[in-house]
């Protein structure tokens, strides 16, 4: 068997997500409209306005109101993760990627191990990108304590964003 392997490029594996993202999305709707508290019902926050004695109270307050949401969210989450290491180990492919004939395989053209599907799924795709989303967002918030307002993406380019000058003078 020497078939020549051919890789599924950007746009393929895109399509794939897209799918992907359908199924999860829809059954991300299911899932809360059948859990108290889930995204479709915001979360109740009168308690916690009416405890506004003092910030414990008001914190309690806002955990006890957000405690279904967390709750039935974390769960989903756990399903999301167990849909994409599950279907990635034991076909090669989520419903996306079987839907554009394509599929996951070690560099030695083997199936894809549990181990190595968690590491694929779970510890590189939801931990390593979701921390690096987070740290992406710290060079925006960072203009907020920066004396120059300078974001990282400021300090790397050596830019400054000021205000708006006016009749030939720099606005402070």
């Amino acid at each position: 068997m020497n078939e020549e392997v051919k890789y599924a490029g950007f746009w393929l594996r895109f399509a794939a997500l897209l799918l992907d993202g359908v199924v999860i999305t829809m059954t991300s709707f299911a899932f809360q409209s059948l859990m108290p508290g889930g995204t479709i019902t915001p979360p109740d926050l009168s308690k916690a306005i009416e405890t506004i004695e003092g910030i414990p109270q008001f914190l309690s307050g806002m955990v006890e109101a957000f405690r279904p949401f967390l709750i039935s969210n974390s769960i989903f989450f756990l399903i999301v993760v167990l849909y994409w290491v599950i279907l990635t180990w034991k076909f090669g492919a989520t419903l996306g990627k079987m839907a554009m004939g394509i599929k996951v395989v070690r560099e030695d053209l083997k199936p894809i191990s549990f181990g190595g599907a968690i590491i694929r799924e779970f510890l590189v795709k939801q931990v390593l990108y979701g921390i690096l989303f987070f740290i992406s967002w710290l060079g925006y918030l960072w203009v907020s304590w920066d004396l120059k307002k300078q974001g990282w993406h400021d300090k790397i380019a050596r830019t400054l964003v000021i205000k708006e000058f006016q009749n030939g003078k720099l606005c402070r």
